[in-house]
């Protein structure tokens, strides 16, 4: 490179030497290693959480909304832990449009409850972006007060695309927060407007917050959110804007008379305030108070409660089943390629969606199939319960150990022993008997044996010959007997009661005390509320034994 300075006519010009750039980067930071962030076990997390530790708790969250399989794992297991130790707090969803106020009047809020005494935990929900995925996490820095309260927990998580304004693990993180001992919980949606109405479904309060000059009356019923709310509050009453804020107050007023009344009985109040002059906070807070206490006073809180369990349930069923079809390699595989299908114009979207779920479910189907060869049912010999292998993993020769999930009895059995117990295999020279009303879900057969046989209701404890399986009470535990003799080479089947509470009835014929009734094939015999078929064979004419 040519420089200019070098010219003979710049000889009186004096250029000293440069110096090299500083690296970038610090060259002593590789020497320093850094320390790995320490793995807990899911006791050692509970641990901490009711400790109040908030590291613990934070790092809890972070797992809790984590995506991986076996953070899911540890994650559901922390939660079970941490439910007996969760305190009773009052939740309050707070929500509104963006620019309404909800961060600085959180901050507020938040200073005003803890001075009446407890713990406060915020979980601000930030939006994601569609685009980069990825959320600015801010709320907190509009929470200068609160931020540094030592009585006060604040989480931002972001929405990460799930839809109702607040997070997918939002629900959960609420647990782990009232086991840390924090007895208010504040959720602050995204802020979106109408359709923030999950919240609704995990928190006992919620607050709208509203701004003057957002519409009429008729913009007021014209939002699905308004019949949700409990009470609505308009912001930035102070200075020029407090007759905006009286008129708005008047106009949502208006708007909730049009309404049905709400399931809980409580009237929404609409009040005004100023988050950033401080003004009206009280009042608001008399509000959510006069509203818990007037709920629990009619069993309204405890419903809502139980209520909100119950949907999260169905919930939670509907992420994992939503998550076990996108995790399948091979649906993933078929996406892609049904995915350039549709880009290329080859299928259609809806064709193309047919086939995937078709693929799907028919794989599942084949699932339940191979379920219902290869799995059997074996009954306990002592308690009589009955539970479920996989008879695919063993030979006939075999002897099967068995511990039962009821009572813990650990026993032998082999294959066919257990065709035997479900009469697929069984000895009916001498007859047998078919259960027709039987609600447990597998064919009830037992065969019959020469002499006396007794029919009962299968109870622990009690010795029968022939234990039906049924939750009818009316049948005695030692109900009735059938006893079998050989004439001829050929089996005579009579039946007695036994004697029991409600009595025997053959072909709808109440037997007598000591009464011995001949049995024909195909007979119906009542037992309790229970019936059952008597079957011989070879029967071939009418001489029959008294």
């Amino acid at each position: 490179m040519d420089h200019p300075e070098n010219d003979a006519q710049y000889a009186g010009l004096a250029v000293n030497k440069g110096i090299e750039q500083p690296p970038i980067v610090n060259p002593y930071l590789k020497k320093m290693r850094t320390a790995k962030r320490r793995s807990f076990t899911a006791s050692e997390y509970v641990e901490g959480i009711v400790k109040g530790d908030t590291s613990i708790l934070s790092q809890a969250v972070t797992l809790v909304e984590s995506n991986r399989y076996e953070h899911q794992t540890l994650a559901q297991e922390v939660i079970e832990k941490c439910l007996p130790h969760a305190c009773d707090s009052v939740r309050v969803g707070i929500t509104g449009v963006p620019g309404a106020g909800k961060s600085t009047s959180i901050d507020t809020f938040g200073l005003h409850v803890l001075k009446r005494g407890g713990k406060l935990a915020v979980l601000a929900i930030d939006p994601s972006s569609e685009r980069s995925k990825g959320s600015i996490l801010g709320d907190k820095t509009r929470m200068e007060k609160l931020s540094i309260h030592p009585n006060a927990f604040i989480r931002p998580s972001p929405s990460a695309g799930s839809l109702g304004g607040v997070a997918r693990k939002t629900r959960e993180t609420i647990v782990l927060c009232e086991a840390a001992g924090y007895n208010n919980i504040f959720v602050e949606t995204v802020g979106v407007g109408q359709s923030e109405t999950a919240v609704h479904s995990m928190v006992d309060f919620f607050l709208l917050i509203q701004l003057a000059g957002t519409g009429d009356e008729l913009q007021g019923i014209k939002r699905g959110i308004m019949e949700m709310a409990d009470g609505i509050v308009i912001n930035k009453a102070d200075g020029s804007n407090i007759e905006k804020a009286k008129l708005a107050q008047a106009q949502f007023r208006n708007a909730l008379h049009l309404f049905p009344p709400t399931p809980s009985g409580w009237t929404p109040q609409v009040l005004t305030y100023s988050g950033y002059y401080e003004l009206g906070i009280a009042e608001v807070w008399d509000m959510i108070d006069k509203y818990i206490a007037f709920v629990k006073k009619n069993g309204y809180f405890d419903y809502k409660r139980q209520e909100q369990a119950k949907y999260w349930m169905f919930e939670t069923i509907n992420e994992q089943l939503r998550d076990h079809f996108y995790r399948n390699p091979q649906i993933e595989r078929m996406l892609e390629e049904k995915q350039q299908k549709v880009l290329n114009n080859e299928q259609s979207s809806f064709m193309a969606a047919k086939d995937v779920l078709d693929y799907y479910f028919d794989k599942e189907k084949k699932i339940a199939t191979y379920f219902s060869i290869f799995m059997k049912q074996v009954i306990c010999p002592k308690c009589g319960k009955t539970f479920s292998f996989d008879e695919s993993r063993y030979d006939a020769s075999c002897n099967i150990s068995f511990i039962c999930p009821a009572c813990r009895k650990r026993f032998l059995m082999t294959l066919p022993e257990i065709d035997a117990c479900h009469k697929n295999d069984i000895d009916t020279s001498l007859g047998f008997i078919t259960v027709l009303e039987n609600a447990f879900g597998y064919r009830q057969e037992f065969p019959l044996h020469a002499g006396d046989n007794i029919i009962g209701r299968a109870s622990k404890g009690t010795e029968v010959d022939i234990p039906i399986e049924t939750s009818d009470m009316s049948m005695d535990r030692r109900h009735c007997i059938i006893n079998v003799k050989e004439k001829g080479n050929r089996p005579i089947l009579t039946v007695r009661d036994n004697p029991s509470l409600t009595g025997t009835f053959l072909r709808h014929e109440l037997l007598s005390d000591r009464e011995r009734a001949v049995l024909h094939d195909g007979d119906v015999v009542t037992i309790g509320a229970t019936t059952f078929i008597v079957h011989i064979p070879d029967e071939e004419d009418e001489e029959y034994f008294e």
